[in-house]
């Protein structure tokens, strides 16, 4: 199977990780983060303790012998970083992603290869993209369809109307693709889904105070005993203040709060609720 329109015409595979580019000052001017490099590095790195290297490259009989089907003992070791890569976080490695040491010795040592062989693996770009067209395959894992950028979206929204903190709302995308087994886009992709879903959240959340702002001034105007508009909305928000005071919040939480936070099931019944 030949590569892809983009891959043939760059000769290249994806660029490196974006918290490694970052680090190396080359952010792009202007892009908004829903994400901080260490946070992504969490999200999407390598794991190397003793733990995640035990439950996620361990090799079973058949891992073994998909890796034995690769003629090339670079081929083998390689395919191996690849598929455990693949388990562990859902996504393929950047190009001249160089894998954590740890997991190449440890894999290197079930297979019986000297480590330093990988530094020679895939020096031919369509022996990678066969590769890890093979292990999704292999693995279940299929590309990204427009169904499951939608039900990302949806999680970011639902993280967003609990939280503006960017990231739960990653962590739900990428829970989201992993649940439908697919494979993991960008984190450009990513951080463009949790961004979009912050947005609507954010705006449903406005629209809520909208509701409850004409809802306070209907309670003024029912309550009209010929005072002036000014004084019957002045004290209906007495009111709603004497209520949020009771959920024994200080001026400076609600203050700090984004508007979904503020505007959450459980804080406006406690606000609005006798």
């Amino acid at each position: 199977m030949k590569p892809p329109g983009w891959l043939k015409a760059s000769g290249r595979w994806p660029t490196t990780s974006p918290w490694d580019l970052e680090c190396r000052g080359r952010r792009r001017v202007g892009r908004r983060r829903l994400v901080s490099s260490k946070e992504a590095a969490i999200l999407l790195g390598i794991a190397t303790d003793e733990d995640s290297l035990i439950r996620h490259f361990t090799l079973d009989p058949a891992d073994r012998l998909e890796c034995e089907l690769r003629r090339r003992p670079q081929n083998k070791l390689g395919f191996a970083v690849q598929l455990c890569t693949m388990r562990q976080t859902g996504r393929l490695l950047w190009d001249n992603e160089q894998p954590p040491a740890a997991v190449i010795n440890y894999l290197a040592d079930q297979l019986g290869i000297d480590a330093r062989l990988y530094a020679f693996y895939a020096h031919r770009v369509q022996t990678r993209f066969d590769h890890s067209r093979s292990l999704m395959a292999y693995l279940g894992l299929r590309t990204a369809s427009r169904d499951d950028r939608r039900a990302a979206l949806v999680a970011a929204i639902n993280a967003a109307a609990n939280g503006d903190h960017g990231l739960p709302i990653a962590t739900a995308v990428i829970a989201e693709f992993r649940k439908r087994n697919a494979l993991l886009p960008s984190l450009h992709s990513i951080e463009k889904i949790g961004l979009g879903g912050r947005a609507i959240a954010r705006r449903r959340a406005e629209k809520v105070v909208e509701v409850l702002v004409a809802a306070l001034e209907g309670i003024g105007r029912r309550k009209d005993d010929g005072r002036s508009p000014r004084h019957r909305n002045g004290k209906a928000g007495e009111a709603l203040i004497a209520r949020w005071l009771s959920t024994q919040q200080s001026g400076f939480c609600f203050q700090s709060q984004s508007p979904a936070q503020r505007c959450s099931p459980v804080h406006l019944c406690a606000i609005m609720l006798p």
